[in-house]
């Protein structure tokens, strides 16, 4: 319920679409990562692109968010989302688009991202950074 409610408050004042990325926390834990799968399923339609910074660099404790925004201006600028190449997955039956190659975002398409970075005891944080 946390991490829908962190959802829930960083969109209500942003216009309606859904993310072009969604950058999230992917604890790498089974308990962690199927519970945020189902809080993005539950809430985004259609489901966006999803990757984790962990996932090629490890878990950097409390420079985990600043990592998570280097790489989402990154695909910004570039406009390709990186491919996932150490990506484990979970949940088998969710229908989330991890890339296993380098993804090109439409040129022609604002970019939006969704930064995701949850805790233990209700700590869940996300954010919202569109393309200037």
């Amino acid at each position: 319920y946390g991490q829908f409610l962190a959802y829930e408050r960083a969109y209500q004042d942003v216009p309606a679409r859904s993310p072009s990325y969604l950058e999230a926390h992917g604890t790498g834990t089974k308990l962690g990562d199927k519970t945020e799968l189902a809080s993005t399923a539950k809430f985004f339609h259609p489901l966006p692109p999803i990757g984790s910074v962990k996932a090629n660099a490890g878990h950097t404790i409390g420079a985990a968010g600043a990592t998570s925004m280097v790489k989402c201006l990154k695909i910004i600028e570039t406009k390709t989302i990186p491919k996932m190449p150490n990506f484990r997955k979970i949940d088998k039956q969710n229908a989330h688009v991890v890339p296993k190659e380098n993804m090109p975002l439409p040129a022609d398409e604002t970019v939006r991202i969704g930064i995701s970075s949850f805790g233990f005891g209700g700590a869940n944080f996300h954010m919202v950074i569109d393309e200037y």
